[in-house]
């Protein structure tokens, strides 16, 4: 764990891209939102349009290779400014 693997719930499925790995957003509420009991086997759950998704994030990020020549003792530091979720969809089925 820690700077080798991001934390998710087994079973989320985890992507990654450029400079991000492991990433996995997990829903914990959405709101407001209901859910049906229609049946034991049919429990819709009903979205607003205009509500909101609240969820946790995690991912790692790979940091880049040094560039030119280093002598010994030379360091690089680099520093991470901002995340942020562009988007969120929800599929829906029927």
């Amino acid at each position: 764990m820690g700077r080798s693997k991001a934390i998710h719930p087994a079973g989320t499925p985890i992507s990654g891209s450029g400079f991000i790995r492991d990433a996995a957003i997990t829903i914990f509420a959405v709101h407001p939102s209901t859910k049906a009991y229609v049946s034991a086997h049919n429990q819709p759950h009903y979205i607003s349009r205009d509500g909101e998704v609240l969820a946790t994030t995690d991912y790692r990020v790979r940091v880049p290779k040094a560039r030119g020549s280093k002598k010994k003792g030379d360091r690089t530091y680099w520093r991470f400014r901002s995340a942020r979720v562009n988007e969120t969809q929800s599929i829906t089925s029927g």
